[in-house]
C-alpha cells in the first residue's frame, strides 16, 4: 500500500481511527477532533503527490500534538519509500551502465548528504 493514493487513504484511516479511540477515551474534546479531521480533509487532497504529503505532515505535527506518533509514522514510511525509489534507480543505473553514471551517482550522494 504504498502509492500515492493508497498512502494517503492509509494515514487518513489511521487517524479516524485514532480519533475515534481518543474520543471514546474522553482525551480529546469533539472540537478538537473535529478541527483535527476538518484540516486533514482540506490540507490532503485525494490526489496528493507524497512531496506535498511530505510538506504537510511536519505542519500537522506541529499543530496537533494528539495525533503527532502517526504522522511520525507515515513521515518515516514516505522516507522509506524515497530510500527504495533511490536504491531502485541506483540498481537500474548501474545495470544499464549508463554512460553518465558517475554524474547520476554523485548527484544522487549529493541529494543524500544535503538532506540528512
Amino acid at each position: 500500500m504504498n502509492s500515492m493514493g493508497n498512502l494517503r487513504v492509509e494515514f487518513e484511516q489511521e487517524i479516524a481511527k485514532l480519533l475515534l479511540s481518543k474520543l471514546s477515551d474522553y482525551e480529546i474534546s469533539l472540537d478538537r477532533a473535529s478541527q483535527i479531521a476538518k484540516f486533514i480533509l482540506e490540507k490532503i487532497p485525494s490526489n496528493i503527490s507524497n512531496d506535498d504529503l511530505r510538506k504537510i505532515l511536519p505542519q500537522l505535527d506541529q499543530d496537533f500534538v494528539e495525533i503527532s506518533r502517526t504522522v511520525l509514522k507515515y513521515m518515516d514510511k514516505l522516507e522509506d519509500i524515497d530510500r527504495n525509489k533511490q536504491s531502485s534507480l541506483l540498481l537500474q543505473m548501474l545495470n544499464n551502465q549508463s554512460p553518465e553514471i558517475e554524474k547520476q551517482l554523485n548527484e544522487y550522494f549529493l541529494r543524500k548528504n544535503n538532506h540528512g
